[in-house]
């Protein structure tokens, strides 16, 4: 069961989304500091990730270069990829490869 300041701090994140006001008004306008914004947004993301998101599976290593690749994010935003994709791109692009 998440904590009362979860769902206090997910709630303003939901309500960020459909408010259409950059992240400085928003914060002004609900008496919030930006960094506990993004403190509670990267929560939020995280949180959002663990409910429907798979972990990434590559069948070839990194060096190999890719014919086609989609990228998902969990903000709906896709990034599609067609013909002889770098891995150096997807390690710009996923984080999880960067190791």
């Amino acid at each position: 069961m998440r904590s009362d300041h979860s769902k206090y701090y997910f709630k303003l994140i939901e309500k960020f989304k459909s408010s259409g006001l950059t992240v400085k008004e928003f914060c002004l306008q609900n008496s919030l500091n930006n960094k506990t914004y993004y403190y509670w947004k990267k929560k939020y993301e995280t949180r959002a990730g663990e409910r429907g998101f798979l972990p990434v599976v590559v069948d070839k290593p990194l060096s190999a270069k890719l014919n086609a690749i989609t990228i998902q994010y969990a903000d709906g935003t896709h990034l599609l990829f067609e013909s002889n994709v770098d891995s150096s791109v997807l390690k710009q692009l996923l984080p999880v490869f960067a190791k």
